[in-house]
């Protein structure tokens, strides 16, 4: 009996042990959390945005920090901050938890969006070709010590609650696809804190059992001990801290772009600086980690949503969410914030029943995760000065097929496998990837500008720039369709241009512009033709503006510009293939002549007209019409640094805010799709003459 009673002892304890070692945490409590997770990432760019590189090596001031204000919630939707990261999301959601790297590495070349750093370079490796984990290796990618994963790796957390195991193995599935050592172990330190926030409040608390996620011996993992123990040492004195960590770890980063500012265990430091002086309030720790510098929308973004993991959603001051827009779309994502939430909750529940956990159900019908308590078994140590070999791993020619983006080095024709004739198939599959330039001189500086183009069509709809203006110019557009027309693209505004019923886009408050008859005949002329019912319109609305001596008269941008505006009218009966014969151009003096290089008249007077500090594309249209010739080093047009517009009476600035303040500041518009449509039709018709 009494060995049978020590038994039933012992089972009894072991039973109890094991039932000590799970946490449980309500379905509904979980999803909870979760939405304050992302609203905390939404906040915190949203506050920190404006001071984004702005101060490093110093800590940003009180009075540069924004101020919140519920409608800041519904700014964020175009951050990379956040449909980067969601990008991995639509992958397993896709693919389920199982999903292999390789398939991640090829649903990540697959991006539209534009990427820099650790991101970028990684992309780049993908569709060359060089398969992950090689993707992230130092020797292929010169910014793996980047903050790039630690931004995006707050998904990892948000889907993992309790389940740091889990965390850690999303890292090695989706970081390695960019970065490597302490960048890599960055974003899985960021994505443990999310995932201890589920079951803890102190935030001390979260910082340490994150710690267990990542390798002791590494940077990373010291940087995180020291601001523990110097915010032990002073829980009051954040900006002491915040000295410490930049004398002992602000000038380690590798970048080659920005060295000092965007290295992760540097940046990582700023989060946890917020985490850890914010003192669990959601406001102050946003503050905190943006006054840090450096990446300061991209830390906040980060710090916030940890501590606002940690609240909960029901538990927050109602200003963080009673102004979210349920129905906006995050960019380039199929996800608004209600499907965001449905998607994390159905990946949860792989996480949890994956990393040993289960689902239960009690008396009244309510679901719960139940976590085990495990040992955390970080990834391998490796570092960026000492990495560990090259796995020689490629993607085959059947994984390369699947890519459909690909880097002008790879993208030999591309356009004879892809290329579409847009007036018989506008939506054929292909539609969106890019044409190839290779081989065309001036293919670096054709491909940004392409880029930079179609980034502002928004619901097909070709805006002059999307954060400034709310509605397409229609000689902004017409210009952006020669480029697309050129390329074979000109299907991805198709539907908009068919939707066309005005002739005139009555952007000055509705003055009815005479070279909109013109521009809007010639958008008809590349989709369709004479027969749109729009067509018929505009020919009249011409003809009744004809003055006594036959000129098309009427305002062109407030002036008097009968020669351009005519021009334009010749121009567009022609492409829909109607008479222009009765269209007179009067022989005097039109300023905008100058930039109508499109009957080929030329003008070499213009070849030496210097560049426009407000409008650059108009110095474009000018040396075009000059046919003033470029060699491929002296274009000064390389990573957008030419395709502004400045001061225009009709943008509304403040859109630019949360992107760049200095801009908004100084009233310029970039990227500008005029402009850059400008300075795309010059080179790629020097390039046609050089091929010539």
């Amino acid at each position: 009996m009494k060995s049978v009673a020590a038994l039933l002892v012992a089972t009894a304890m072991s039973v109890s042990a094991a039932f000590a070692a799970e946490r449980r945490i309500s379905v509904e409590e979980y999803r909870d959390r979760m939405e304050a997770g992302w609203l905390g990432q939404i906040a915190g760019v949203g506050i920190g945005g404006p001071t984004e590189f702005r101060f490093c090596h110093k800590v940003v001031p009180a009075g540069e920090v924004r101020a919140w204000s519920p409608e800041i919630i519904n700014e964020s939707f175009h951050q990379d901050d956040l449909y980067v990261e969601m990008t991995f999301l639509q992958t397993l959601e896709r693919h389920g938890l199982g999903v292999d790297i390789r398939r991640a590495g090829i649903e990540f070349a697959n991006s539209r969006y534009r990427l820099w750093h650790a991101n970028g370079e990684g992309r780049d490796a993908l569709r060359r070709g060089i398969a992950p984990p090689d993707s992230s290796h130092p020797s292929v990618n010169k910014c793996a010590n980047d903050i790039d994963y630690q931004i995006e790796a707050d998904y990892s957390g948000l889907v993992a609650p309790g389940c740091l195991q889990g965390v850690v193995a999303l890292g090695e599935k989706f970081g390695r696809l960019m970065n490597y050592g302490d960048g890599m172990w960055a974003g899985q330190f960021v994505g443990a804190m999310y995932a201890s926030a589920f079951f803890e409040r102190e935030p001390r608390r979260i910082v340490e059992s994150a710690l267990r996620a990542i390798p002791r011996e590494s940077r990373y993992a010291e940087m995180v001990r020291d601001m523990l123990a110097w915010h032990a040492a002073d829980p009051a004195d954040w900006e002491g801290t915040w000295g410490k960590a930049i004398e002992k770890y602000g000038h380690e980063g590798r970048c080659p772009e920005l060295p000092d500012a965007i290295e992760a265990t540097l940046n990582g430091a700023m989060v946890v600086l917020g985490v850890l002086y914010g003192n669990g309030d959601p406001y102050r720790t946003i503050v905190v980690s943006t006054r840090g510098g450096f990446d300061s929308d991209c830390n906040p973004s980060s710090a916030g949503g940890v501590v606002f993991t940690s609240i909960g959603k029901r538990a927050l001051p109602r200003e963080y969410y009673e102004k979210l827009d349920l129905r906006a779309r995050f960019e380039y994502t199929d996800y608004d914030f209600p499907t965001l939430v449905a998607v994390c909750e159905k990946i949860a529940r792989e996480v949890v029943m994956a990393e040993g956990g289960r689902i239960e159900r009690d008396a009244d019908g309510r679901e719960w995760f139940v976590v085990p308590e495990r040992e955390i078994a970080p990834s391998k140590f490796e570092t960026y000065d000492s990495p560990g070999p090259l796995v020689g791993s490629r993607y085959t020619e059947g994984e390369m097929a699947e890519m459909r983006f690909l880097p002008q080095d790879v993208k030999t024709n591309l356009w004879e496998r892809w290329g579409i004739d847009s007036r018989e198939k506008p939506r054929a599959d292909g539609l969106d990837i890019p044409p190839s330039f290779a081989g065309r001189p001036f293919a670096e500086q054709l491909d940004e500008l392409y880029a930079e183009i179609v980034s502002q069509i928004v619901d097909g709809r070709p805006l002059s720039n999307k954060f400034v203006y709310e509605t397409p110019s229609r000689r902004d557009a017409a210009m952006a369709a020669m480029v697309l027309e050129r390329c074979g693209r000109v299907g991805l505004i198709r539907d908009w241009v068919l939707s066309l019923s005005d002739p005139f886009d009555r952007l000055r408050e509705d003055e009815e512009e005479i070279d909109n008859l013109g521009e809007t005949l010639y958008m008809l002329g590349c989709v369709t033709n004479a027969t749109h019912p729009a067509a018929g319109r505009i020919v009249e609305a011409a003809k009744s503006r004809l003055d006594a001596d036959g000129f098309l008269s009427g305002p062109v941008e407030g002036g008097r510009h009968r020669v351009y505006a005519a021009k334009w009218l010749r121009l567009g009966l022609e492409k829909c293939g109607l008479d222009a014969s009765w269209v007179k151009v009067p022989d005097e003096k039109d300023s905008y002549d100058d930039l109508f290089w499109m009957d080929d008249s030329r003008d070499a007077s213009l070849a030496d007209r210097a560049l426009d500090g407000d409008r650059p594309g108009l110095s474009w249209a000018a040396w075009h019409k000059a046919g003033r010739v470029f060699k491929g080093k002296d274009v000064p047009v390389k990573h957008g640094e030419m395709t502004w517009e400045a001061n225009s009476a009709l943008a509304k600035y403040e859109g630019l805010r949360t992107i760049h303040p200095d801009w908004a500041d100084r009233h310029i518009a970039y990227p500008h799709i005029r402009h850059a449509a400008e300075m795309f039709l010059l080179l790629w018709d020097l390039g046609c003459s050089a091929a010539k």
